[in-house]
């Protein structure tokens, strides 16, 4: 296992846990083809860049750059299936075809299943499609991604 994940799961449990003392309510974590954390956090993240151009493929949605990854998005995001977007927790609509980016990181089917639960992990599974099994996450923040510059 990555040792990196080995700090970075647990910062990610327990950014949630804080999130749901914060109060408000619980999302759930999947909105059409839209994978999200169930709660709001304000809190800090991961270090890594997320970046590429969002796909859809049939109910998969994906960030492609040098591969492809299915994606978490920040509590609130949501999907407008009208004008095939994602729209951000701040309100920004992020079309199918846009480049965006943000902080977050790269982790694994299981993680997946740690932070979302068994709905999204089988999502996360069917949708994976890059050499390391990974999936990429945005930080659970609501400015955390918007469109690449």
């Amino acid at each position: 296992m990555n040792p990196a994940r080995l700090v970075v799961l647990p910062l990610i449990l327990v950014l949630s846990a804080c999130a749901a003392i914060g109060g408000g309510p619980a999302l759930t974590p999947l909105d059409g083809p839209v994978m999200r954390y169930t709660e709001r956090s304000a809190r800090g993240g991961m270090d890594a860049l997320v970046r590429g151009r969002l796909v859809l493929e049939g109910d998969c949605l994906y960030l492609d750059g040098e591969e492809r990854y299915p994606v978490v998005w920040p509590a609130g995001a949501t999907w407008d299936g009208e004008r095939s977007a994602v729209v951000s927790p701040n309100g920004a609509a992020l079309p199918v075809g846009t480049d965006v980016s943000g902080g977050g990181g790269y982790l694994s089917l299981a993680d997946v299943e740690q932070v979302l639960g068994a709905e999204a992990s089988q999502l996360a599974q069917r949708c994976v499609d890059n050499s390391d099994g990974e999936v990429a996450f945005f930080n659970n923040a609501s400015d955390a991604v918007g469109p690449a510059t």
